[in-house]
């Protein structure tokens, strides 16, 4: 049997026609690292757990993965402990005319067979070339669609999901609905949990919770945006965004790991439904939450979704009730806005335990183009809602003017209780 070469040179490979995925690999000290490298570039692409004939190899060999770096972790040079797995950095380049520009086929091939069952590999990173690029929808409103709907340029945005996420009915979040609206939230959320229930069915949730915003906005002048929840089965999906829209939502909140990206991207590139689009994280936790297996939450929460086309995406805090890492939390939020080829940026939307003291170190990291999620730390302000919510737009306006939150409370009675509380 013929040896099919798949080692190159990174040099060798052009760029706008290979996509390169880089894993974390853990392979017992029995597995050569050349030859892992070597099956995972075949396996994943043309290839068999069986040899197959020469023959048949040579007509697809131009849809071969190829192996472009392997890279020890650490750079030992000499054997391992028998008793020892070897770790390992591997680069593998495949064909982008293989993917068809499709984000199921892509996640098929670069996570799957041989990776995600036989061995310990995480996918950490993808660089795609302008081809596949090129074809996908990326944010239709990004940040600055956001806050042109708002009007709000100078300041982060600040968000509130009504508690309890599930069980009431449309007259009662109404109510709640009202409180923060008036106090001058700029987006409030359904939870991602709230489904399209008898209880409440999307059109009689969405139209009295808007009519509630539209009569606090007549009261005070600030303009409040509303996301409502569609997801379900993805045989609904479309219908629910529309019924959403109709019936007066500003936003779409999509689980899309729950859905697929590909579902996610099918709203995003729908010309005539034409919403801005907010994922949530829920379920991503299963891709990324083991060192050896699935994905990056750099990809799964940053990256990957911003390509679908979410506009926002709720991101967890590394100083909420949360275990998530600080350099992780950097990573992904930044995945969403950091320059990329001409795709507009995304707005995270960051929270899961968050509180006025906890919105300096926000400001800190991330500067002002993201959205303070808050749930139970207004509805369960000492005060009652209408305070949560003007005690966390108070630290955030201390926070942005690099005013310590104890001297500004000082003259803001609503932010003093909250950090009595918290």
């Amino acid at each position: 049997m013929r040896n099919i070469e798949t080692w190159s040179y990174p040099e060798t490979l052009d760029r706008d026609k290979w996509l390169i995925a880089t894993y974390f690999v853990d392979l017992p000290p029995s597995v050569s690292l050349v030859d892992g490298a070597h099956g995972m570039g075949i396996a994943q692409t043309t290839g068999s757990w069986v040899q197959l004939p020469d023959d048949l190899m040579e007509l697809v060999e131009s849809y071969n993965g190829r192996f472009e770096g392997i890279y020890r972790i650490p750079p030992a040079e000499l054997k391992a402990n028998p008793d020892e797995k070897v770790a390992c950095v591997m680069r593998i380049a495949y064909p982008a005319h293989i993917f068809n520009n499709d984000l199921t086929t892509l996640l098929t091939i670069t996570l799957s067979n041989e990776l995600s069952t036989s061995q310990e590999i995480k996918l950490l990173d993808l660089q795609f070339p302008p081809i596949f690029l090129d074809q996908l929808p990326g944010p239709r409103f990004g940040v600055q669609g956001i806050r042109d709907k708002l009007g709000v340029y100078d300041r982060p945005l600040l968000l509130n999901v009504i508690k309890p996420c599930i069980g009431l009915p449309p007259e009662e979040s109404a109510k709640l609905v009202y409180e923060s609206a008036f106090a001058g939230i700029d987006l409030i959320k359904e939870d991602e949990k709230l489904s399209d229930d008898a209880n409440s069915p999307i059109e009689k949730r969405v139209r009295a919770n808007k009519a509630a915003i539209q009569r606090a906005e007549e009261a005070t002048g600030h303009k409040t945006l509303y996301i409502a929840n569609i997801s379900s089965k993805i045989s609904k999906l479309k219908d629910n965004a529309f019924r959403a829209r109709d019936a007066g939502a500003d936003i779409l909140l999509v689980n899309f790991v729950g859905v697929g990206l590909t579902a996610l991207q099918m709203l995003a590139e729908d010309t005539d439904l034409n919403m801005p689009l907010l994922t949530h994280f829920n379920l991503a936790q299963i891709w990324y939450e083991s060192p050896n297996l699935g994905i990056s939450s750099f990809l799964i929460l940053g990256k990957l979704p911003r390509l679908a086309g979410a506009d926002m995406v709720v991101q967890l805090v590394p100083y909420g009730k949360y275990t998530i890492s600080l350099d992780s939390f950097l990573m992904y939020t930044r995945a969403l806005t950091m320059p990329f080829r001409g795709i507009k940026p995304a707005m995270p939307v960051v929270g899961g335990g968050s509180h006025p003291r906890l919105v300096p170190r926000i400001v800190k990291d991330l500067g002002i183009d993201f959205v303070a999620g808050v749930g139970g730390a207004i509805q369960a302000h000492p005060q009652g809602t209408t305070a949560g919510v003007r005690a966390m737009r108070q630290a955030l306006d201390a926070s942005i003017r690099d005013v310590p939150l104890d001297i500004y409370a000082g003259e803001h009675p609503e932010l003093l209780a909250a950090l009595e509380k918290w």
